[in-house]
């Protein structure tokens, strides 16, 4: 039951980390193809978001491995 669990963390983690780094290409996407003009203001705070987000992304990514690190432990110790 509990490696179940742990496989469905690591989905929902990669799942989370792939949704952020779309997120995070559309706008980047946004700052750099600007068809209404926009303030510096503006694309300074898109740009800190995408880092953010980028940022966020590759943190559930590093979850996603290190529970999966954990469940291949699990099984492998199980046998």
């Amino acid at each position: 039951m509990k490696g179940d669990r742990m496989k469905d963390k690591v989905m929902d983690y990669k799942r989370f980390g792939f949704t952020l780094l779309c997120v995070s290409v559309f706008l980047y996407l946004g700052v750099l193809i600007k068809i209404n003009e926009v303030s510096s203001e503006q694309v300074t705070i898109m740009l800190w978001i995408t880092v953010l987000f980028t940022g966020a992304s590759g943190y559930f990514f590093l979850l996603s491995a290190k529970c999966k690190k954990k469940v291949e432990e699990d099984s492998s110790s199980n046998y």
